[in-house]
């Protein structure tokens, strides 16, 4: 997809936002949690971009028949203030994209206090080689700290197909894991003069290098006073300015594959 595509597709999608924020998908959970406290003199009412709201903008269908050692892909979109994270339960038990089987990596893991930041974050669960024990309900489960929504896909696993497909499958995994971005903010409100952090998770075996970079640069941000690459793949970028709206680049590589995604940050006035 090129940045012209992109930037249209982002501006449908932020007209979108503020035509039906609070339209929730059928199918979707609310669980509210306790109110926020702001700080002193500060009103939720004065200013839009201090609403705390959360809705899921797009699921994957609530039934899926797929055959035996197929691949597949279920996908999540959440729209929030703070910026929602998204995780994925399998028959209600927590599963971990990270390669390296940490929960705080799939968490949000924030290393700054989000200001007044609405953001859309996009998931993905790679469904690899799939048997009959990967059958059972999948749940998309996108939260901030005040509110939680969730939504669930049923994936049935057919018996149609040629078992000589088995041994190619399972055993390809034992070469290692291409890498995959399964989590990252598509785009970002939030105040100038804020630090932001930029969402994107990958996993791969070996571990991914993640790169940043901006507009139609290619080259890795380089800015140690400006920028800094987190552990776990997130861009931060710190005080940011009008000059810094556009679109950023994350790429996860490794020896197997690399995948790309892309983020479009706009510093509103505050």
């Amino acid at each position: 997809m090129d940045q012209q595509t992109f930037s249209l597709m982002t501006i449908f999608s932020l007209l979108s936002l503020a035509l039906s924020r609070h339209v929730q998908p059928l199918g979707v959970r609310r669980d509210s949690r306790a109110e926020p406290v702001l700080q002193e003199g500060a009103k939720i009412d004065d200013n839009p971009l201090l609403r705390h709201h959360l809705r899921l903008a797009k699921t994957t269908a609530s039934v899926m028949s797929v055959s035996p050692f197929d691949h597949n892909v279920l996908s999540c979109q959440a729209i929030g203030n703070p910026p929602p994270t998204i995780h994925w339960l399998k028959d209600g038990n927590r599963i971990i994209q990270d390669t390296l089987g940490s929960i705080q990596s799939d968490d949000g893991n924030l290393h700054i206090l989000p200001v007044a930041g609405t953001s859309q974050t996009w998931s993905r669960l790679f469904l690899d080689c799939l048997t009959p024990g990967d059958e059972g309900t999948y749940t998309c489960v996108a939260e901030t700290p005040y509110s939680r929504v969730s939504s669930d896909t049923r994936v049935n696993i057919s018996e149609r197909r040629l078992v000589n497909l088995e041994p190619f499958c399972l055993n390809k995994r034992s070469f290692g894991l291409p890498a995959r971005i399964y989590m990252w903010t598509r785009f970002r409100f939030e105040q100038q003069g804020s630090d932001v952090q930029l969402f994107c998770r990958s996993s791969g075996l070996p571990k991914p290098e993640v790169i940043w970079s901006r507009g139609d640069d290619n080259r890795p941000l380089e800015d140690d006073k400006k920028y800094m690459v987190l552990d776990n793949g997130d861009l931060l970028i710190r005080n940011i300015r009008w000059e810094d709206v556009g679109i950023y680049t994350c790429t996860a590589q490794n020896d197997l594959g690399s995948d790309m995604t892309l983020t479009f940050l706009y510093p509103v006035k505050p």
